[in-house]
C-alpha cells in the first residue's frame, strides 16, 4: 500500500500536482487522530516561543470543547 501511495505521489508531482496530503494554503490541517497541526513561526526568544505555543494550544484546546471536530463529523 505504501509503495502504491508513493507512486501516485510520484506521478502527481511529475504531473505538475501535488501529492496527496499536501496542503499549501498555510491552512490549519485536520489529521485522523484529532490532532491540529499549525504553521507558527518561532518567536523571536525561547521563552517567548513557549508562551506562543502554550497560547495557541490553549485556543485550540477552547476550540474543540465548543466544537469537537470527530462530533461535527458524525452529524
Amino acid at each position: 500500500m505504501f509503495r502504491k501511495l508513493m507512486r501516485r505521489g510520484i506521478r502527481a508531482v511529475r504531473d505538475g500536482h501535488d501529492p496527496e496530503g499536501v496542503f499549501r494554503d498555510g491552512a490549519i490541517v485536520p489529521t485522523y487522530c484529532n490532532n491540529t497541526v499549525i504553521h507558527m513561526p518561532p518567536a523571536a526568544t525561547e521563552a517567548a516561543d513557549k508562551k506562543k505555543m502554550r497560547a495557541a494550544g490553549l485556543r485550540l484546546a477552547k476550540t474543540y470543547l465548543n466544537a469537537p471536530p470527530l462530533m461535527m463529523a458524525a452529524e
